[in-house]
């Protein structure tokens, strides 16, 4: 349970830098993106997969600030458990005695 809950937390902790770095507004004066920020965006887009998915179907329906993070801390426990499963953890000797 633990472990699932360190990856979870990870994972939204990442993704959120990762956003915050891609959103460079260098474009709104008309200027080329910083590197830091073209690097971060296919990162961000990744790890926001599948959440980001269902929120554009979401937000159409619904422009609740709440629903947007409901949807993306969903996406990091999803995100947490699959990762707990695919990353063994070490196995508990005393559990096998």
């Amino acid at each position: 349970m633990r472990r699932w809950l360190l990856f979870t937390s990870v994972h939204f902790v990442v993704l959120m830098v990762l956003l915050l770095i891609s959103f460079d507004l260098s474009a709104v004066d008309g200027l080329e993106p910083s590197l830091a920020s073209r690097v971060a965006r296919p990162f961000a887009s990744v790890l926001g997969q599948p959440g980001f998915l269902l929120w554009n179907k979401v937000a159409s329906a619904s422009n609740s600030d709440a629903v947007e993070w409901v949807v993306v801390i969903a996406n990091s426990f999803l995100w947490g458990a699959v990762l707990r499963r695919l990353i063994p953890g070490r196995a508990r000797a005393s559990a096998h005695r």
